[in-house]
């Protein structure tokens, strides 16, 4: 939480700089971060849409609360965004709603995934962003999520990224880590095994750089030559798919859940 307050300051209060690798700016935050995330997000509403009208959502993770400002303004759902860190929500929705150019804001709690403070069956649509492979206890926190969702209800995660089966994924530098933030690495297994466990169908969406292995590039002898390019022309998408699941990994991991 020390960490999250300080990040607040940094990107949104633009009042010091703690950290190297990160943004400092709103503006910067807004095009790296909170404009793509808004975009995957109406993407993923076309498929909730199709199953169900959601009335009343949760958000889990919310951080600065750009999706759940989004949700409340742009598609007229009212709601709950839930984070650990209060000085987030205090000091970083005002700002993020002024940047959003939107007035209504859906109603902010600080809160553990673990335990959180809601009736069985409060929520109708519930969306977690770049958050699973943060908590300490996928399990136990998929639980709690199905437990406060109604049933046929729709559970939505994105923005996480994916371990390869076959060996270590390699970690990036981040400062998060030494501040003591969890730096989860799950296969696609141990992502969806408690989502089934709890929801009656888990669909897994890839992004379409899943089907490009563009690894391959980095042969250092196949690097800048047109063999390159004539061999990732040539492999079938699902081929590439599986070879980046096995060796590689993929960096955004989204589900659509139904209770």
């Amino acid at each position: 939480m020390e960490y999250r307050k300080k990040l607040v300051r940094q990107q949104i209060l633009s009042q010091e700089h703690h950290f190297d690798d990160h943004k400092t700016s709103l503006g910067d935050v807004y095009e790296s971060w909170m404009k793509p995330q808004i975009q995957k997000l109406d993407d993923l509403m076309k498929d909730v849409y199709t199953l169900k009208r959601p009335s009343f959502f949760l958000e889990v993770g919310s951080e600065n609360t750009h999706l759940g400002l989004h949700l409340r303004n742009n598609h007229g759902i009212d709601g709950v965004c839930i984070d650990l860190s209060f000085d987030t929500l205090k000091l970083g929705v005002p700002k993020v709603a002024e940047k959003l150019d939107v007035e209504k804001k859906p109603l902010l709690v600080v809160a553990d995934v673990h335990h959180m403070p809601f009736h069985k069956g409060a929520f109708d649509l519930i969306c977690c962003f770049g958050s699973l492979h943060h908590f300490y206890e996928l399990g136990r926190a998929i639980k709690e999520i199905r437990e406060v969702c109604i049933e046929k209800g729709v559970f939505i995660s994105s923005y996480d990224p994916l371990k390869p089966f076959l060996r270590p994924r390699q970690k990036e530098s981040c400062s998060e880590i030494s501040y003591g933030i969890l730096e989860n690495s799950y296969t696609l297994r141990e992502y969806v095994t408690p989502l089934k466990k709890y929801f009656s169908k888990v669909t897994v969406k890839y992004p379409p750089s899943s089907e490009k292995l563009d690894v391959l590039c980095k042969i250092r002898r196949l690097k800048g030559t047109r063999i390159a390019s004539t061999v990732q022309s040539l492999m079938p998408k699902k081929l590439a798919l599986t070879l980046r699941l096995l060796w590689f990994g993929i960096d955004d991991f989204t589900s659509i859940s139904v209770a």
